[in-house]
């Protein structure tokens, strides 16, 4: 409504304020303003007095409103607007002048109507105001009321932008095949750096604070664990603290290769632009394992236990999505002396992956470990005695194993395994070490798993 008023406030001033229309007769001439309206009406009014006007190009027949009022002048009106539609066109007081008009899109209507306020009214119902003034042809094109000649002008204008347009063609860009790639060298030089020292690529690659981090921690364990092993063993210490040096000793000498193959890993992930998301390898086929597994336990003198590790492969082929099965455990220790057993160790191991959510997954895992032990006899001292033949044994030891995997690239995890077993028979490590049958034990475990 608010509209209507100003457009019917514009009209009222257009027609106070306009000059009398070119040719039309004027009082002081004595004309007869009525009586010439209604001659052009009347005219206006045949459809064969002038069949080939077209204002608007292949616009239909031109309408005449059959209420024009005596002295007021018709003006041609083409309604062409852009959006396809059916469109109704009414007059200030609601009378319906047409409707069902299907329009856009080329199709275009021209009515004959004299001057006020009109309103068009599209498929939603939105209504579009317009003023109808003086005798100069219009045209609506869906937004506002133009005279036909600028209307014209202003489409031979578009006209001649597209074909500017289309003749420059598209701007001159080089096919990415034909651009030689920018060499990232981070891509190779961040993870050489940690090579050489955990924590440099990380710097390179702008993450100063995580590698000075890495750098650190990297060499106090390996100090740590230094230290821990050079410490005096002989049964002085407190029995509690022995404990804590060998535990520490352990856990230290196995988080510096982690620590390390960490540092080297991220490099290379953090190192493209952007970095790489990391998605686990899920549907891998084969897995395989470097693992150090370690347990400390009684010796002969109880108070002086002794620190057992045990360095082996692991072989793991994915059954389904979730469940493995393979040999682990693989793994052999020759005896430098003649009354250090060799032994070779192999197993069967099960695991059912229960949690796999973005870098961490946790397996639960069922094995047991077999171990062939050849004890080589000493020389006699009599050359004439026949020397004894080497005494083969066989052992297994049964586990349960909670896998702990973070996946700083796709393929490769840092693995955490504690694992708790049983040795049914005198279970043989590394350096001559034993633990005895059915001696329960938690061996703590870390390595590095490889994905295919």
């Amino acid at each position: 409504m608010y509209k209507c008023a100003v457009l019917a406030l514009a009209t009222a001033l257009f027609f106070a304020f306009a000059p009398p229309a070119e040719g039309a007769p004027s009082d002081a001439e004595g004309g007869d303003v009525g009586a010439a309206s209604d001659a052009e009406v009347a005219a206006a009014a045949d459809p064969a007095g002038d069949a080939d006007a077209d204002p608007a190009g292949d616009a239909e027949a031109v309408e005449v409103d059959a209420d024009v009022d005596a002295g007021l002048r018709a003006t041609v009106l083409t309604l062409a607007p852009a959006k396809a539609g059916t469109y109704t066109l009414v007059d200030e007081r609601g009378r319906t002048i047409a409707e069902g008009l299907a329009l856009g899109e080329g199709k275009t209507h021209a009515l004959q109507l004299t001057p006020g306020i009109y309103r068009v009214i599209d498929e939603q119902q939105l209504e579009h105001p317009l003023v109808v003034a003086g005798t100069v042809e219009l045209i609506w094109d869906g937004m506002g009321v133009l005279p036909v000649e600028a209307y014209e002008r202003r489409e031979l204008q578009l006209a001649f932008l597209e074909l500017a347009l289309a003749q420059q063609g598209p701007p001159n860009i080089k096919h990415p095949s034909t651009q030689r790639p920018r060499r990232n060298r981070r891509v190779w030089a961040s993870p050489l750096a940690s090579t050489l020292a955990p924590g440099i690529g990380q710097v390179i690659n702008g993450q100063g604070g995580k590698g000075v981090g890495l750098l650190f921690a990297t060499v106090a364990s390996l100090t740590g664990s230094i230290v821990l092993y050079n410490m005096p063993s002989d049964g002085t210490r407190p029995l509690g603290k022995e404990y804590a040096r060998l535990i520490g000793y352990g856990v230290l000498s196995t988080a510096v290769p982690m620590l390390w193959i960490y540092a080297i890993t991220d490099a290379y992930a953090h190192a493209h632009e952007p970095a790489r998301e990391v998605v686990p390898a899920v549907d891998h086929k084969v897995r395989l394992s470097v693992n150090r597994t370690m347990t400390v336990g009684f010796r002969a003198d109880v108070n002086r236990p002794g620190f057992y590790d045990n360095w082996s492969v692991s072989l793991m082929g994915q059954a389904t999505r979730r469940l493995s099965v393979g040999v682990s455990d693989l793994s052999l220790a020759v005896g430098k002396d003649v009354d250090i057993p060799e032994f070779g160790q192999f197993g069967l191991r099960a695991d059912y992956r229960v949690y796999d959510r973005g870098r961490l997954w946790i397996d639960l895992g069922l094995g047991v470990a077999m171990q062939v032990v050849s004890s080589r006899p000493s020389q006699a001292l009599d050359p004439e005695v026949a020397i004894e033949k080497n005494d083969l044994r066989f052992g297994a030891t049964p586990y349960g194993v909670v896998d702990l995997r973070v996946f700083p690239v796709n393929h490769l995890s840092l693995d955490f395994s504690p694992r708790l077993s049983v040795p049914v028979t005198t279970r043989w490590f590394s350096a001559g070490r034993a633990l005895p049958r059915f001696a329960p034990n938690l061996e703590l475990g870390g390595g590095v798993s490889v994905y295919f």
